[in-house]
């Protein structure tokens, strides 16, 4: 049998159902999460929620050697800035992202390896 490539590594976890079977996500994934404002659809004749104007764009990566201090964990959070209609880092100082985003997954989503996040189904 030969040796599975990193990817389908990946992906089998993924398919396993991390994070919410409590098993670790492994070195190389990276998840995304995309942040807007919620503004209501006036077309649909009913009370219908649609994302609206994007305010910033977040990412986790894991990756255990490169960030040992956050339990693998890397972050970078990408703000919209409407003057020039591009996303800027949220901070260039890797302190900062540590303290607010590890922070805040070390409280609520540990059990969870640190991943708020809970996928569809599969």
């Amino acid at each position: 049998m030969s040796p599975q490539k990193p990817t389908q590594g990946r992906l089998k976890a993924y398919n396993d159902g991390i994070p919410a079977n409590g098993k670790p996500v492994p070195d190389g994934a990276a998840m995304a999460k995309v942040e807007c404002l919620s503004k209501q659809n006036v077309a649909a004749p009913y009370g219908v929620n649609v994302p609206g104007a994007q305010t910033e764009v977040g990412f986790m990566v894991k990756d255990s050697k490169r960030f040992p201090d956050t339990n693998g964990w890397g972050y970078v959070t990408f703000q919209y800035d409407a003057a020039s209609d591009t996303y800027k880092p949220a901070t260039n100082d890797a302190s900062v992202m540590k303290k607010l985003c590890h922070s805040c997954h070390t409280t609520g989503a540990k059990a969870r390896d640190y991943v708020y996040t809970s996928y569809a189904k599969r």
